[in-house]
């Protein structure tokens, strides 16, 4: 007979049969620290290379400049630019995947905050379309004029074209 009287287990003494997937899942959550630790380290390594390239470009134009290096730098600057974009939205990916995955921390930027895999989504496609446009200014800047850029510059709208409509698509 048990404490009750009623011959029956109470409900907090009954065993559960817990999965071996149910018990995983949230342990597999922290393989996550890898792409987490990849996307900072690629985010360090491209902001100290973007650093590094800064300068030697101004003083290899100093030294070496032939009356162009207002243009030369213009475009260079605007490629590390495009590498500085980039390894931020590589640390935001990496914070963004921390807040999923191990823990929500206190505090973040409102634009810092991760609530869901479609936050980094958007986040991602929009340093996607910022990284094409660059692109295409970097084209237009070094441009001889005897390339063609209608082909490249086609195939930039076109893809940030069909990333605007996937998230347009998706705010529904």
């Amino acid at each position: 007979m048990t404490s009750d009287g009623t011959g029956h287990q109470p409900a907090h003494d009954v065993p559960t049969h817990e999965s071996t997937l149910d018990r995983g899942v949230p342990k597999f959550r922290y393989f996550f620290v890898l792409p987490i630790v990849a996307a900072f380290v690629a985010s360090v390594t491209l902001l100290v290379l973007g650093f590094i390239e800064t300068f030697k470009v101004i003083i290899e134009e100093v030294q070496h400049g032939e009356g162009h290096a207002m243009e030369s730098l213009k475009l260079h600057f605007v490629e590390v630019i495009d590498v500085f974009l980039l390894a931020t939205i590589l640390y935001v990916i990496a914070g963004g995947f921390y807040q999923l995955f191990i823990s929500q921390p206190k505090g973040l930027a409102p634009w810092l905050k991760v609530d869901s895999v479609h936050d980094l989504e958007v986040m991602l496609i929009g340093v996607v379309i910022t990284l094409l446009a660059v692109t295409g200014l970097a084209a237009v800047l070094s441009w001889d004029g005897g390339t063609d850029l209608l082909p490249l510059g086609l195939t930039i709208a076109a893809v940030i074209a069909a990333l605007a409509f996937f998230l347009r698509r998706s705010e529904h």
